[in-house]
């Protein structure tokens, strides 16, 4: 989408209420503009607002910075632009940065609700949820406007697992704020965590009925309705939900950013360039630095990654990432120093110690910046699921690291994922179909396999069906795996669990005992599996799985 589209009165509001923008936000910037003192800016910075939010909403955060800093060049002070460009800055990956300018904006006026709003949602959404929970509470008080706010004090009390205390902000907020449909999916998301599907289900249906949804929120709600009706067991109805949440998933303007061919494109240049003589060109005694280095936990997405996390979390000796994409920023670094090539193995050929070295240090302040304990003295488990795609780089960058991956019976890792409500990516876009999604897992799995067996790394498979049926013996192995002694607390990792803030669609499953009902999950969409099955029977067979139901 162009940043130079203009947003008319009666577009929908690029924050996706799903309102006219003449009837949402355009009243919101235009009276918080008018009430700085000193100045009234030109009708054009409302635009340009509007403009960077449309930006922002679409994933073009690198486009919508710019549209920030455009702003502050004409007016150095304007606090929401200031939030902004903070909010953009963490989006790129500058967690720190991005933290501190959005505080800047907050003190710089403390009664501009737009920039308490933001700094809410960005604590919320760097898992500090305690702050972000008493910056909304204060910016509840704010009047009509900042009453709208009760929304993000129940999600802040929903994942702090405080259900009734979110049940009764939901309430108030639909009372701000009757139009907003979003409360509705909440409210229901709310119910159906109580255990009372069937209400949740009709508070669903309705709201689909409900005109002029926005894609985006219209998937979330089909999303959710289908995830409703797998638990109530009726399970077409649940299949015909998530193909609308995929469809409307597809029309979001973030979807449409993204090339369906990039990710199988990057595997397949790993595959090429990436030769067993071009792994193996670095050993660990070639890059010694004296520093610690990260243990990886990867796998497909839902093949019990969060679950392996919290357990190790539950050590006194190990930290966890929780989810943070450190891998991409070194991958994006090694395409700047080096130059961009889609042949990889060119681009490998041009690295050097020196060049490794930096990447290692990078890799490491990154991750020291965004921890709040000193993390030398620790085990560091770097977990991202789909860092799997990325194992060659890991081999060449930490040839000494140590490789947890986990690994789930296909058919219920692809099922679970088709499911799941994703943050839309150039790799969740290919789980918005069933039939994408396996064929998506036959590419991600089987270049795993073919990296498994030119890899110089150290690695281990934990399969999650063993986890759950035989908890004490795999965490066990994975303990003496970390060379770590045994603390018999981890066996009640759950419990801790909630007590921490876990961004993944798990952090609900993981604060519960360990059980098996997720197990053999397929067949209840046996039928719609059935023709998909032959492209995963190497799968099934490598990892141990039985190929009949």
């Amino acid at each position: 989408m162009s940043s130079r589209k203009r947003i008319s009165r009666n577009d929908p509001c690029p924050c996706g209420s799903g309102k006219k923008y003449k009837k949402c936000c355009l009243n919101q910037y235009q009276s918080g503009l008018a009430s700085k003192a000193g100045a009234t800016p030109a009708s054009p910075t409302q635009q340009q607002y509007a403009n960077a939010m449309m930006l922002r909403n679409s994933g073009q955060f690198e486009a919508a910075k710019k549209k920030y800093e455009e702003i502050l060049r004409a007016w150095p002070k304007e606090a929401r632009a200031i939030a902004g460009l903070g909010s953009c800055l963490i989006r790129l990956g500058q967690r720190e940065r991005g933290l501190q300018e959005v505080r800047r904006a907050v003190r710089s006026d403390p009664g501009d609700l737009i920039s308490i709003n933001e700094l809410t949602v960005i604590l919320f959404n760097l898992g500090k949820v305690e702050e972000s929970l008493k910056w909304a509470k204060r910016a509840v008080k704010m009047g009509p406007q900042g009453a709208k706010t009760y929304a993000m004090v129940a999600n802040c009390y929903e994942k702090l697992h405080r259900i009734e205390e979110a049940l009764a902000a939901n309430k108030l907020a639909q009372i701000a704020n009757p139009q907003n449909k979003y409360l509705k999916l909440q409210q229901a998301k709310l119910i159906a965590r109580n255990g009372d599907y069937e209400r949740a289900q009709e508070i669903l249906r309705e709201t689909t009925r409900a005109p002029g949804l926005q894609p985006e929120l219209s998937r979330q709600i089909f999303g959710e309705l289908g995830r409703v009706l797998d638990k109530l067991k009726r399970y077409d109805q649940a299949y015909e939900a998530f193909i609308q949440s995929g469809l409307e998933a597809s029309r979001t303007p973030k979807a449409q950013r993204f090339k369906l061919e990039h990710r199988p494109a990057f595997i397949d240049a790993y595959v090429k360039g990436l030769t067993e003589e071009r792994l193996k060109r670095w050993k660990p005694e070639d890059l010694q630095d004296d520093s610690w280095t990260p243990t990886f936990l990867v796998g497909f997405p839902r093949s019990g990654t969060t679950m392996i996390e919290q357990i190790l979390a539950a050590h006194s000796a190990v930290v966890t990432t929780d989810e943070m994409p450190y891998l991409d920023h070194l991958l994006r670094e090694w395409a700047r120093i080096i130059g961009p090539d889609p042949d990889l193995g060119k681009m490998v050929d041009q690295l050097d110690a020196k060049i490794i070295l930096k990447l290692r240090k990078m890799y490491r302040e990154k991750v020291e910046a965004d921890q709040e304990i000193p993390v030398g003295s620790k085990t560091v488990i770097d977990k991202f699921p789909f860092n799997i795609i990325d194992i060659g780089f890991i081999n060449l960058i930490f040839p000494e690291a140590k490789i947890i991956v986990a690994l789930r019976d296909p058919r219920d890792c692809c099922l679970s994922c088709f499911t799941q409500d994703f943050e839309l990516s150039s790799a969740m876009l290919h789980l918005l179909e069933l039939d994408r999604t396996v064929n998506f897992y036959t590419q991600v799995m089987g270049a795993w396999l073919h990296f498994r067996d030119i890899i110089s790394l150290s690695h281990i498979t934990v399969r999650y069906e063993d986890i759950v049926q035989n908890l004490e013996f795999e965490a066990k192995r994975l303990i003496d795996y970390l060379d770590l002694d045994w603390e018999p607390d981890i066996l009640q990792f759950h419990q801790r669990a909630t007590k921490r803030v876990i961004s993944t669609p798990s952090y609900i499953a993981v604060t519960e005992p360990v059980h098996t009902r997720a197990i053999g999950r397929w067949k209840n969409y046996h039928q719609q599996f059935t023709p998909l099955l032959p492209k995963l029977e190497l799968f099934l067979k490598e990892f141990g799985y039985q190929p009949e139901a």
